[in-house]
């Protein structure tokens, strides 16, 4: 499942949760699998984060772009 498609399913999972309308069971089902998704997300977020680059200049000589790791900031 794509990540957009998975905030939303976390989403909607919160709402059902939220609005009391589940019982004891189907809210820790739901949950559960809320918990899942998060999870999923989380590591396609470090992944993407991992991937990015930093663009920090450009070589006045050789006219190459320059990059570092992107480190999000705390």
């Amino acid at each position: 499942m794509e990540f957009e498609k998975q905030i939303k399913e976390v989403e909607k999972i919160n709402e059902e949760i939220s609005s009391g309308k589940l019982g004891l069971k189907a809210s820790i089902s739901a949950f559960k699998k809320g918990l899942k998704l998060i999870e999923s997300c989380k590591k396609e977020l470090t992944q993407a984060e991992e991937s990015v680059k930093k663009l920090v200049g450009v070589d006045e000589e050789t006219g190459d772009i320059q990059t570092e790791d992107f480190t999000p900031e705390n």
